[in-house]
């Protein structure tokens, strides 16, 4: 934009963009192609806010989707990846239940923190120019279905750094820059500084289609716009133009690029509606072919009372440096152009006489008199053939003009259908009717003029190339069929199909058309399809996916109107199963489950959201599947459910059948008549011990029943002097006995008579196993599993001497 303020910037941005090249020769190549994702943001999706997504990170095939939600999305982001042609990244809306857009609104948006971009403080979303992501360009990207609002001073926003920060006085709802392949279609735009507005940073190929631009601009400043736009390829088609915001004198499309077509628009108010001026920064727009041929056709154009500049079009350059001025033709054809001034019009200003016109098949109508309208301002040649307009209108008032008319047509009225209520079709009995001439053959094939606008924001097939004007007559003849509404029931498919509806109209009656619905991706079977019956069908699907439904309504002249509808379908649980589907778990072991759960579709889902629970039986489950079994015996079902999926799992529980494994086995406080025995278990369990003078045993200590891990064991009456056998007994609750090993201990000799010196204690002694013990009836044990390991102490012999000679050294 080379506008004052914008100026200053693109000068900026071309000395950033040149920093950038080496940015670019290191990222050359690409990695390899990897399944698109779809990122679903809004309430109860899997990400609550925009900010969520990682932009950083998108991928050719990737697509964002947006539900609306009654509060607007109060974020802002830039779009710096690569997409493919047919594989673009793109980032839509989903529309409520009534049609409403979700709203994105940069009125105290946020930024997400892992996002760093350059000229943050002039848009809500951006479409190219960033460090972060560091792709030299953004490309093929589609923005569809979103409200985009609230760009301009005085609102703020959050920076990535979490600063607030301010809008420039130039921001935009949508600003493009280094972006090439951008499409922007059935969007709302407005309440910014500017409403779109893109940079040559460089930016080609741009597709403006079917939004609604309107209230923007700055108070009291002509430097801002409903659109500013500086490309090498731009097109507008389908769009609807409102005024500016109130106060607010910028013009409605500004534009200053290569190959610029604007066909089929509803353009309304604006200091001019259409001003097409020079590209001053940037010579590679200048020295394109296309910079000298500018198309203008099939649009309607609406010139307010007392709105601004008297000029409805501009074309050439406002810089003074007629240089670098567009010195091209403005192909200006089959359009309607209303002007409600009560003073004087100006249909065209020419800049230089190196500009001109060829306008042709046009309808120009002033409301007031034909004397207020002048055709050209001052400057340049103007062809004008076979157009429509009041009597008395001026070549120009300023008489230096070149105008070269021929075949011209006037009259009283143009014989709209209804003039007020901004039915422009030329009526039955109509002037307008079958007279219009051959086209300039320069413009054909590529924009021959074969569709025209519809009440708002659709394009249909044009149905008579031979009326003059923007729109083909409404009867006495074979007009377009228009469709009002296409509505899928429901909209987010958790099955797989939903009802479809479409409404449509036709001059020859609506039991004529055929209805034809097709689908990207195509694989969708809609029945019945192709017939009038068709405009309630059913669409039934392959996949979950988004889908864009598209019914097409046919004419018996092929004349043909198309209206989408945007369908979601969501992976929906059908089926689940378990994995295993019967278990055996000890007590207090665990089993781990696996639950694959598959969709409507008998596709697995990804990460499913599954419940755990045990619905009959003992033990418990984890949210991820884990089961722990009880202490007793029995069985359990375990349950796991998705959506209305279900499934269960068999568990046996055969209880406890291990029996308690004994260690630590020791002999303490040694004397010739008692001693104290010890021992560990594993689990709690009763305590007794056998012993005796061999490995029969023979005797039994008393049975202590209290379950513990720490056992002792006092035995008396003890014969001195003597080896014992004994083993530790111990049984758990249920019913398992653990038997350690055989050991031997000897008590000391009995004190010597009239001794006054009393008998020494013995410290507790390990004991080590003498044999592995038979395993009792009805429990496990002995040997190394349930008794005492080798090594685990040392055998008490001959203590009873060695106590004895200790006594009688003393």
């Amino acid at each position: 934009m080379t506008g004052r303020g914008g100026r200053a910037y693109l000068h900026a941005m071309t000395r950033h963009s040149a920093r950038l090249l080496i940015v670019a020769a290191l990222s050359l190549s690409l990695s390899a192609a990897q399944a698109a994702t779809t990122y679903e943001v809004g309430p109860g999706k899997a990400y609550a806010t925009i900010g969520a997504v990682p932009w950083e990170s998108l991928a050719a095939g990737d697509s964002v989707r947006i539900h609306w939600q009654a509060a607007p999305y109060r974020e802002k982001f830039v779009i710096n990846r690569t997409g493919t042609q047919t594989q673009p990244i793109t980032i839509s809306g989903v529309p409520a239940a009534d049609g409403s857009l979700p709203v994105i609104s940069g009125e105290n948006a946020t930024t997400r923190s892992q996002l760093a971009y350059w000229g943050r403080q002039r848009s809500v979303i951006k479409v190219g120019g960033a460090s972060v992501p560091a792709d030299p360009r953004a490309a093929w990207i589609v923005i569809e279905n979103l409200e985009v609002v609230s760009a301009r001073q005085p609102y703020t926003y959050t920076a990535p750094n979490g600063a607030s920060e301010a809008y420039t006085a130039t921001a935009a709802s949508i600003f493009i820059e280094m972006a090439e392949h951008v499409t922007i279609r059935n969007c709302v735009i407005r309440d910014s500084s500017n409403g779109l507005f893109s940079a040559y940073g460089p930016s080609t190929d741009i597709l403006v289609s079917g939004c609604y631009i309107h209230s923007n601009g700055r108070s009291g400043s002509g430097f801002e716009h409903n659109v500013y736009t500086e490309s090498r390829g731009i097109v507008f088609e389908g769009n609807r133009f409102g005024p500016l915001r109130s106060g607010c004198p910028g013009n409605n499309l500004k534009d200053r690029s290569a190959g610029t077509v604007v066909r089929c628009n509803w353009i309304e108010g604006g200091n001019r509606q259409l001003d097409l001026v020079e590209s001053a920064d940037f010579a590679d727009i200048r020295n394109d072919p296309a910079y000298r041929a500018t198309h203008v056709y099939g649009n309607v154009l609406i010139e307010p009372d007392a709105d601004g500049n008297r000029q409805m079009i501009h074309y050439g350059g406002d810089n003074g440096d007629e240089s670098q001025y567009r010195k091209g033709v403005l192909h200006l054809y089959g359009n309607t152009l209303v002007s409600r001034r009560t003073d004087r019009t100006t249909l065209l200003r020419l800049s230089t006489d190196a500009e001109s016109c060829d306008a042709r098949n046009n309808i120009i109508h002033v409301t007031a008199a034909g004397s207020t309208l002048e055709l050209l301002d001052d400057t340049g040649a103007l062809t004008f053939t076979r157009n429509w307009l009041k009597p008395g209108y001026a070549n120009s008032f300023y008489g230096a003009g070149a105008v070269v008319a021929s075949a011209v047509l006037t009259g009283a009225s143009p014989g709209f259908t209804s003039e007020a209520g901004e039915d422009f079709r030329p009526a039955a009995g109509s002037p307008c009717l079958g007279v219009a001439t051959a086209l300039n053959p320069a413009v054909l094939p590529a924009f021959a003029q074969s569709s025209q606008y519809v009440k708002h924001r659709a394009i249909a097939t044009r149905a008579d190339i031979q009326d003059l004007g923007a729109l083909a007559r409404a009867g006495g003849g074979n007009s377009a069929p228009a469709v009002s509404a296409a509505t899928a029931t429901p909209a987010t498919v958790t099955a797989i199909s939903t009802a479809l509806a479409a409404t449509a109209s036709d001059d020859a009656g609506e039991a004529a058309l055929t209805y034809t619905w097709s689908a990207s991706p195509a694989t969708v079977v809609f029945s019945p399809n192709g017939v009038n019956a068709a405009k309630a069908a059913t669409a039934t699907f392959a996949a979950a996916g988004s889908y864009v439904l598209t019914v097409t309504a046919q004419d018996a002249g092929a004349l043909t109107a198309s209206r989408t509808v945007a369908v979601t379908v969501v992976q929906t649980a059908s089926s689940l199963a378990l994995a295993p589907a019967s278990a055996t778990v000890l007590p207090g072991a665990t089993a781990g489950f696996a639950a694959t759960v598959r969709d409507q579709f008998a596709q697995a889902i990804a990460a499913p959201v599954v419940s755990w629970s045990v619905s009959a039986g003992a033990g418990s489950i984890t949210p991820a599947g884990v089961y722990t079994a009880p202490a007793g015996a029995g069985s359990a079902t375990v349950r796991a459910t998705c959506g209305a999926a279900q499934a269960t799992a068999a568990i046996t529980l055969p209880g406890d059948t291990v029996p308690p494994r004994l260690s630590n086995l020791a002999v303490a406080s040694i004397s010739s008549t008692a001693a104290t025995v010890t021992w560990n278990s594993d689990e709690a369990a009763d305590t007794q011990v056998e012993y005796g003078p061999t490995a029969a045993y023979g005797s039994t200590s008393a049975l202590v029943a209290a379950p513990v891990t720490a056992h002792t064991v006092v035995l008396a009456g003890l014969t001195p002097s003597t080896t014992y056998h004994l083993r530790a007994r111990s049984r758990d609750a249920a019913g398992n006995l653990g038997l350690s090993a055989d050991a031997l201990f000897t008590t000391a000799a009995a004190p010597a008579t009239g001794g006054a010196v009393a008998e020494p204690a013995v410290a507790a002694v390990p004991l080590l196993p003498v044999a592995s013990p038979t395993a009792a009836a009805g429990g496990g044990g002995g040997g190394g599993g349930c008794g005492l390991g080798g090594g685990l102490g040392v055998v008490i012999a001959g203590l009873g001497l060695a106590v004895g000679r200790l006594r009688r050294r003393r």
